[in-house]
Formats: C-alpha cells, structure tokens, sequence
C-alpha cells in the first residue's frame, strides 16, 4: 500500500519547469512522477522501459499488419497457401522472440 501523498513546493524559473514538463512528457509520466524518480534514484530517470514498451508496440504493429494482409488475402480468395501458412508462423516466432527479448533485458 502507498502512503498518502503530501505536497511539498519547488520554486523555478519558467524555463525550468517547460524542461521539466517536456522530460515527464518524453518518458510518458506525470511531472510528479517523474519529479520523484528523479529524487529517489540519484538524479537519473530510466527511460529504457518506456522506450522499450514504444519499440515493442511497433514492431508488434508491423507484425499484425502483414498477418491482417494475409488474412484479407485469405478471405477473398477463400485458401490460404501453404506459403502463407509458414509465413505468419514466422510472424508469430518474430513476436515471441521480441517478448522475449524485452522480458530478459527489464529483468
């Protein structure tokens, strides 16, 4: 369980809080959290989650959209080859190891 938040005030120059607005916003959190990954971890945010989550969401999207052309395929002609057949098996071996990939390196 998380305790109750409390508010604690920072004073910056417009400037500064545009940079830090923008950082929160590039690593897809709020500025509080971002504020406090900041403090609790010496200075330096990880951004390598959500970079990864971003890189990984899109290669996944490229994946289902070459297996939604072959299904369209499919559904006009009413076969589907055996050719395609291996090549969404490839698709779906190519979405496996990029899971795994990112599941071994948040480790």
């Amino acid at each position: 369980m998380i305790d109750p938040r409390k508010n604690f005030t920072v004073r910056l120059s417009d400037k500064e809080r545009e940079r830090i607005m923008q950082a929160a916003k590039e690593n897809g959190l709020t500025p509080s959290e971002y504020l406090r990954e900041l403090v609790l971890h010496g200075g330096k945010v990880d951004t390598t989650l959500m970079l990864d989550r971003r890189d990984l969401v899109n290669q996944i999207s490229k994946v289902g959209n070459n297996v939604n052309q072959i299904a369209h395929v499919a559904n006009a002609s009413q076969t589907v080859s055996e050719y395609k057949i291996m090549q969404i098996k490839d698709y779906m071996k190519d979405i496996y190891n990029l899971l795994m990939e990112v599941l071994n390196k948040w480790q």
